[in-house]
């Protein structure tokens, strides 16, 4: 167990519940319509793997998930404020 938190802001049940419910909205919101979904930050990808898991359409078009990562530039190089790279997977870019 962790020891060094202070206090959690917000319990892993908690945080389920509401993606639970974002999931509802989104299947209410977008029954029979098309849906895309791009997850930005690094890490969003598991969160929108969630949200997706309770995501239930009805729509007959295939689904599939892609993700972009977009990098200024290698570690210990000077930015330039650009891009210098971007990494797709799964067809999207």
């Amino acid at each position: 167990m962790v020891t060094d938190i202070a206090r959690v802001l917000y319990h892993e049940s908690e945080i389920l519940a509401r993606i639970d419910a974002m999931a509802r909205e989104l299947t209410e919101e977008y029954h029979g319509k098309e849906l895309t979904v791009i997850a930005i930050l690094n890490g969003s990808f598991v969160f929108m793997a969630d949200l997706l898991a309770g995501f239930h359409c009805r729509s007959r078009s295939t689904h599939g998930v892609s993700r972009a990562t977009a990098a200024r530039n290698p570690p210990g190089a000077s930015s330039s404020g650009k891009a210098a790279s971007l990494t797709c997977a799964g067809g999207m870019c």
